[in-house]
């Protein structure tokens, strides 16, 4: 769900699938459909992480901190 940090991260079917729920069924069956994607997936993800690769950084993280002190002080 929406309180899941993962799907912050999770393109749903583009790198990966986040588990509704955290039930043992509901995270299997999200495991399943990774194995059952397989290169189709691998390869998407590789795309979804290039182009994700700068926001996902530690620099862009911190600059974004950053800037919301920034702003605070503003």
């Amino acid at each position: 769900g929406d309180d899941n940090a993962a799907s912050e991260f999770v393109a749903e079917g583009e790198n990966g699938f986040v588990a509704p729920t955290a039930s043992a069924t509901d995270v299997a069956t999200a495991i399943v459909r990774v194995y059952e994607a397989g290169a189709e997936l691998r390869e998407t993800t590789l795309a979804w992480f290039r182009r994700n690769a700068k926001r996902l950084s530690l620099a862009d993280s911190l600059e974004v901190v950053l800037r919301s002190y920034a702003d605070a002080d503003a």
